[in-house]
């Protein structure tokens, strides 16, 4: 059906905040490196102030790079570094989990009872969180094929 394909990403501010503030962080950082090196700071101390930009870089562009999808064939998650797949028949639940703050989130479990963690699908994110969750489950429940069961209990 064509209301099968979704996806879930990451927010991004429509205005480019956050782009700007990153842009001039960064333009900030270059003008304290070159201020540094030259005024003849050790070459350790621009160093240093570097590599602590790295963490803060990583922390904004890491979560862009992964996502969920879903399909008529598969449940896929994509992370910055791998992508996997799952077709429906393998997937045994699809759970929500409450964290500390409140949130919600949506995870699934595979044919071996290894939770999925679904990137983007919660309820920060998302803003009908409950309603696509049970759109989530009705696109499982319908393409898992007629001969699927459950291999373990939750």
């Amino acid at each position: 059906m064509p209301g099968d394909t979704r996806e879930y990403r990451a927010r991004h501010p429509e205005n480019g905040t956050q782009t700007g503030t990153i842009g001039i962080g960064l333009l900030g950082i270059t003008m304290g490196l070159a201020y540094m090196a030259k005024s003849g700071a050790p070459l350790w101390v621009p160093l240093l102030v570097a590599a602590a930009a790295v963490p803060i870089a990583l922390a904004k562009t890491l979560p862009r790079r992964s996502w969920t999808s879903i399909d008529a064939e598969h449940l896929t998650v994509r992370r910055p570094l791998s992508t996997r797949a799952t077709p429906w028949r393998d997937i045994q639940a699809v759970e929500l989990r409450r964290h500390w703050n409140g949130a919600e989130s949506a995870t699934a479990h595979d044919a071996h009872g290894r939770r999925i963690r679904l990137p983007h699908l919660n309820s920060w994110t998302v803003p009908e969180f409950h309603a696509e969750v049970d759109r989530l489950r009705d696109t499982w429940t319908r393409h898992r094929g007629d001969d699927w069961a459950a291999r373990f209990e939750n």
